[in-house]
């Protein structure tokens, strides 16, 4: 099978050091009693409720949270503009004790970009996890304090990829606290 195939090989040249990585800065912010806020457009969004969830339900951090809400993300792109669906609820509460995981295969986007330098602006931490494409997009990954690229250019094995990494995140957070 092709894509089992292709998608293996990407999640083996995956930079298994920076999901360490962003397991420390979670581990970090409950710690202090920070919030980690997760999010994404389409499935990506998908993969930052997926990771809330289980880090609340599993690894135990209590406040890990995606900005979902349709209601939230519709009346603010009614009422401002789509790019600031995610930065217009960061505004006022993000701090420097917290942490913003954002999922993005192009990190293109301008509604992710604008919640990267609202978190930046709070000196909150950063992480920004994306397809190759990101690479490309220089400014929003130096408004990050950690990227992790996914090496492919199919959209579904980079999106698998993430989900993978969210899943690695909370059992190896969930294991050590054990």
């Amino acid at each position: 099978m092709k894509y089992l195939d292709e998608a293996a090989e990407v999640m083996r040249a995956t930079q298994a050091e920076n999901v360490i990585a962003i397991q420390m800065a979670i581990a970090k912010i409950a710690g202090c009693a920070g919030t980690v806020y997760i999010i994404g457009n389409g499935g990506s969004l998908t993969t930052a409720e997926h990771l809330a969830l289980d880090l609340r339900k599993y690894a135990g951090i209590k406040h890990a949270w995606a900005l979902g809400s349709a209601a939230t993300i519709t009346a603010i792109a009614n009422d401002e503009t789509f790019a600031f669906v995610f930065s217009a609820q960061l505004s006022g509460i993000v701090s420097a004790d917290d942490l913003l995981i954002a999922f993005s295969f192009s990190a293109r986007s301008r509604n992710i970009a604008s919640a990267l330098a609202v978190a930046q602006r709070a000196d909150a931490d950063r992480i920004l996890i994306t397809g190759p494409q990101g690479e490309i997009r220089r400014a929003q990954v130096k408004m990050a304090t950690l990227a992790i690229f996914v090496p492919s250019e199919n959209i579904r094995i980079v999106e698998d990829v993430h989900l993978a990494i969210a899943h690695c995140i909370a059992q190896e957070i969930r294991e050590a606290k054990a």
